[in-house]
């Protein structure tokens, strides 16, 4: 991916970002922030709503986003490196958050997609406690949840979504078509990324809808004859053709 091909698309998902925000959640724009780094191919975007609370009227709730963007391992397409979403409650002059939904692409120990949760439990800081964590126990913000994988994780709809719903945010009329659309849209590209990282198992469900797939000829050999195989006996993966076999 060349230079203006990344600032375009990163362009076009901080658009996407702002929009579904503008349509959604009710609320004052208190940070926005765009970055480009063209020559490391890296991009910032950072965006924070200040929102009612149900009949109230409070402004005392934030929704606060970040997303640090890269290319892919393949550097051909755009790929979220990190990212926060933050609900958090306004104290004076400073913001503490509740909970942070968080994805880290390149995490090494802790879970990629987690939540942290910001609120003590005394059962949760005796059993912490008796389990030797001690610290945990203490500071129980720093549990990471596991949220799932790290494909199809929480995304900012579902954040706005429980905002919403559990808050009593005020909304945008029709705000419940934007957040399907975009879950959709989110989706989408996930399954696209899974599917491109398994061609064989993509080649695999098609031959048993009755497709009949013809793979290109830059195709590792191994993979051109388990897939030509298939086709002629009908039969399922068993594992014979597997990555130990090497084309010449």
């Amino acid at each position: 991916m060349d230079r203006a091909t990344f600032e375009e698309q990163a362009t076009e998902f901080a658009q996407e970002i702002a929009t579904l925000l503008d349509v959604t959640l009710v609320g004052e724009i208190t940070a926005n922030a765009f970055e480009i780094n063209e020559e490391k191919l890296r991009a910032v975007i950072k965006r924070s709503k200040q929102l009612e609370i149900g009949r109230s009227n409070s402004k005392k709730l934030q929704l606060a986003c970040e997303f640090r963007l890269c290319t892919n391992s393949t550097k051909k397409h755009l790929a979220i490196e990190s990212s926060t979403f933050k609900v958090q409650y306004q104290s004076g002059q400073k913001y503490r958050p509740v909970v942070r939904f968080e994805y880290d692409r390149n995490s090494r120990n802790k879970p990629a997609s987690h939540f942290q949760f910001h609120s003590d439990s005394v059962p949760l800081g005796l059993l912490l406690a008796r389990a030797g964590r001690y610290d945990a126990a203490a500071q129980q913000q720093d549990i990471h949840y596991p949220m799932g994988d790290e494909r199809f994780r929480v995304c900012l709809e579902d954040v706005i979504e429980l905002l919403a719903n559990e808050f009593n945010a005020p909304t945008h009329d029709g705000w419940q078509q934007h957040i399907a659309r975009g879950r959709n849209r989110y989706l989408s590209k996930q399954a696209e990324t899974v599917i491109r990282k398994n061609p064989d198992l993509a080649i695999k469900l098609l031959e048993q809808q009755g497709y009949k797939v013809k793979p290109p000829a830059r195709y590792p050999l191994w993979k051109r004859l388990k897939s030509r195989m298939s086709q002629i006996f009908h039969f399922r993966d068993s594992g014979r053709f597997d990555g130990s076999v090497k084309s010449p």
